[in-house]
Formats: structure tokens, sequence, C-alpha cells
């Protein structure tokens, strides 16, 4: 793991920068934070997942603290909270080398039963590219690419600009535009309904405790929620086997 006090302080920027505007105590967070950190390099890593989750809680979200919290229950041995929180993390810090490591790392101790489906090199491309932008910076760059094309057509009625020059702009800005919207509309689509097996449990055909057993889940699968029904959820692994679980065995992203 990286060294921890450099995230205390990203970090400590980061989450407690709005306190005045949340009208939230800035010295109560302040405690909590370090109260954490303290807790986490002593080795007490119940108490500083405590005193993160109360943050999260407090609506204090924001990548450094789902990356510490991620640490902790690393530490833990809890591999299935640890990839979930890392993998919230990567969401808000895609690009964040300390991240990306710990949670390959992390990746790498999780238990597979079962072959993951093969992905071209068009798919593994693509999802390189939209794991490389946050949700909001796809949003801002379809906004500018938009507002550069608008702004370009209006500045070629009244300048004597070559033509086809300024053509060849505005369809390279409206179609880079097109491009991060169509981001975005992916990258919503396929968070929707994902998370991950915080324990290992069984996957049963139907939601009842004495229903065939279909599959396990492991600690850390990746999951896509499709159904609750009560205390059971229905899941569909990777491969795309389905199967109802107990709720509590799996967090949505």
């Amino acid at each position: 793991m990286k060294q921890f006090v450099a995230v205390i302080i990203i970090t400590g920027v980061i989450l407690f920068r709005p306190a005045a505007a949340a009208e939230r105590p800035k010295e109560d967070a302040w405690a909590t934070f370090i109260k954490a950190g303290f807790a986490y390099q002593e080795g007490r890593y119940d108490e500083a997942i405590v005193q993160y989750e109360h943050l999260l809680q407090q609506g204090r979200v924001s990548g450094a603290l789902y990356y510490n919290l991620a640490n902790a229950y690393f530490k833990k041995g809890q591999l299935g909270k640890a990839i979930l929180n890392y993998e919230r993390a990567r969401e808000l810090l895609p690009r964040d080398s300390d991240v990306l490591s710990n949670y390959k790392l992390t990746l790498s101790q999780k238990e597979q039963n079962f072959p993951l489906p093969r992905k071209s090199m068009i798919q593994k491309t693509a999802e390189g590219a939209l794991n490389y932008y946050t949700v909001n910076e796809l949003v801002v760059l379809t906004v500018v690419l938009m507002t550069m094309a608008g702004g370009l057509f209006l500045a070629a009625l009244f300048f004597t600009w070559p033509r086809q020059k300024i053509s060849f702009v505005i369809t390279a800005c409206l179609t880079l535009s097109v491009l991060c919207a169509a981001g975005v509309i992916v990258k919503m689509h396929v968070r929707a309904g994902e998370g991950f097996a915080v324990s290992s449990t069984e996957a049963r055909f139907e939601p009842r405790h004495d229903a065939t057993v279909h599959f396990t889940v492991k600690e850390g699968q990746k999951v896509k929620a499709l159904k609750r029904e009560g205390p059971w959820l229905k899941i569909e692994r990777p491969d795309q086997k389905t199967g109802w679980v107990e709720a509590g065995t799996v967090e949505l992203l």
C-alpha cells in the first residue's frame, strides 16, 4: 500500500473545503478524519472503517476517502468491501496511479471460480477509453465540443474563413461530442445495477432458502442486480448465469 500520510493530506483538501457550505462543524469533521488516520496507522482498522463510513454518511463523498476506506478493508482481509470501495474510488479518480495499483493488487488476491468471457481488442480499447474519464468529465467535454462547433459555425457566417477547413473542424468537434455523449450513456447503462459480493454466498434458482443451489458467488465477484424480492436479490454473473442471493451479501455501486 502507498504511504498513508500523503492520502491524508489529499483527502483533507477534497473533503473539508466545502464544509462551511454544508453547514456542518468543520472541527468535528477534521477530528473524525484525523482520528481515523491515527487508527489506521496504529493498526486499528475496525475503528478507522467506522470513522470513514461516518464521514461518507455525512455526505463527504470523494475518491480519496473511498480509497482510504478500501485500504482499511484490505488490511482487514475483507476483499469484497475493499474491491467495492476501490471501484468507487476509481469512478471518481480514474487516472490515479495509487488507486489503480492497489485495486489491481486486491483483484489478484480474489478467488475466481469460473472463466471470464473473453474480450476482443475493440472491447478492451473502448473499455479503457471509457474508464479513463469520469461521467462528469465526459459531460463537460460534450458541452465544450458542441459549444466550439456552434461558435465556429457562427464565426464562419461573419468572417471569410475557408469553408472547407472550418467544415472539417466543425465536423470533428461534433463527432467527438457525439462520442463523449455516447460514452456517458454507455457508462451509466453499464453501471446501472452493478455491484460486488461483499461475502461469499450461494446463488439459488428461486428466492428461498430451500431452493436448489445454482452456483457459488465468491467474495469480491462483480455482479449485476436484476430484481429484488423481499430480502432476496436476483443477480447476473459476467458469464450471464443468474440466481437469487440474500441481498445483504451484495452491495451496489
